[in-house]
């Protein structure tokens, strides 16, 4: 095998690895993410009561009452000020996708046309059997 042939070889089996990673762990870090989330809005929700109590002398129900507006409040805060950037944001986003899209196809497509025949056909049947374990999972 040449060295062109391994370098695309580990480019795949790499990317393969990664996706099957992601694949297998997304559960768990999704789980994970939505409890640290949870945890530090009711961290927030908690100090801000707290500190309303405090400062303000209230009642129980007073102080829900303002740690739900100031909560709200924020989140509306938040909410414009995401709004207002998104489209600059979503413009500046597809440009850097299509130019990292287009130049590894370009440079792919430029090393696959390199390859001669026995090449390819080595590539093509070292993905088709790298991609077995995932035809197992489905």
């Amino acid at each position: 095998m040449t060295i062109l042939n391994l370098e695309m070889i580990e480019k795949a089996s790499r990317k393969l690895v990664i996706l099957s990673l992601l694949f297998l762990m997304s559960d768990e870090v999704l789980d994970s993410l939505l409890w640290l989330t949870y945890g530090l809005a009711d961290f927030i929700e908690y100090s801000v009561e707290m500190g309303a109590e405090n400062m303000l002398n209230t009642s129980d129900k007073q102080t829900e009452i303002i740690g739900f507006y100031l909560m709200l409040s924020a989140s509306l805060y938040g909410a414009y000020r995401l709004f207002r950037a998104l489209p600059h944001h979503y413009c500046q986003f597809k440009t850097r996708v299509k130019t990292s899209w287009m130049n590894p196809q370009q440079y792919s497509l430029v090393r696959w046309h390199m390859l001669s025949l026995i090449g390819k056909i080595e590539l093509v049947t070292i993905c088709m059997i790298s991609s077995i374990p995932f035809w197992f999972l489905i």
